[in-house]
């Protein structure tokens, strides 16, 4: 008799048998090959080579000119007096090396010594005078030609600040004069100022008077009284009709 689901499950057990077999030999199958890539050249950009630089044209090399002798400025001859020969001088040199005796009219009040401080010792010699106090409280260097400027200096500027140096001392101006160092005001008593020497020099042909002086210190503690002082010193030389010049002398470290 006629089955039909018995045919049906033959049928159906046959595909399946068929789906095996066919994965079986799918499964065996070497795997196909593929051809290879197509080789595509490939092309370097050209690039333009970069045109050479000039180099900078030297300028042509110019015999070397001597240079052409600058003039020397004629010296300007300072008179001076030697002795037995007078020479010309010029007024307005002569006026600005000369104590100016406007600074006679604005000194400060004398103050008195405090009996905690110790000022160097005074010097009163014919020809040199020297001491901490006065009425010149800044630094100047000048010359005394005449004994009416040396005068009112002395009474004015030394005495009230000095009660020992009263007496104006006597200088001879017609054969001297005086030259004059002035620290001006300082803090401390132990600064002092000293003329080193005075001589005639020569400097480019030209003979000057010159005058060095040194500025000294000397160191009192951190505990030594403020008191103001104003140093200075002078000295009677030979008469020199014409300019002088100061120069300090530095102590070399």
């Amino acid at each position: 008799m006629y089955n039909p689901m018995k045919r049906f499950m033959q049928c159906l057990f046959g595909l399946g048998t068929l789906l095996i077999v066919v994965g079986i030999i799918l499964l065996f199958r070497p795997a196909p090959t593929l051809p290879p890539p197509p080789i595509i050249p490939t092309v370097s950009p050209i690039i333009p080579a970069k045109p050479p630089t000039p180099k900078p044209s030297q300028p042509k090399l110019k015999m070397r000119q001597k240079p052409k002798p600058i003039p020397k400025p004629k010296p300007i001859l300072l008179p001076l007096e030697l002795p037995g020969v007078p020479l010309p001088v010029a007024v307005e040199e002569l006026k600005k090396e000369e104590f100016n005796a406007d600074i006679l009219n604005h000194l400060p009040k004398p103050k008195s010594v405090p009996s905690d401080v110790e000022l160097p010792n005074v010097i009163m010699e014919n020809d040199q005078w020297s001491g901490s106090q006065s009425g010149i409280v800044d630094p100047l260097q000048t010359v005394f030609r005449t004994s009416e400027s040396w005068k009112a200096f002395w009474i004015k500027a030394i005495t009230p600040y000095m009660p020992s140096m009263k007496a104006v001392p006597s200088v001879n101006f017609s054969k001297d004069m005086v030259v004059g160092v002035f620290m001006g005001k300082k803090p401390l008593s132990g600064y002092q100022v000293r003329i080193v020497s005075t001589a005639f020099e020569e400097t480019n042909g030209v003979r000057t008077f010159t005058v060095r002086y040194k500025n000294m210190n000397r160191f009192l503690g951190i505990f030594a009284p403020r008191f103001d002082v104003q140093p200075f010193h002078l000295r009677t030389v030979p008469a020199v009709e014409g300019k002088v010049i100061f120069l300090e002398q530095k102590e070399v470290k």
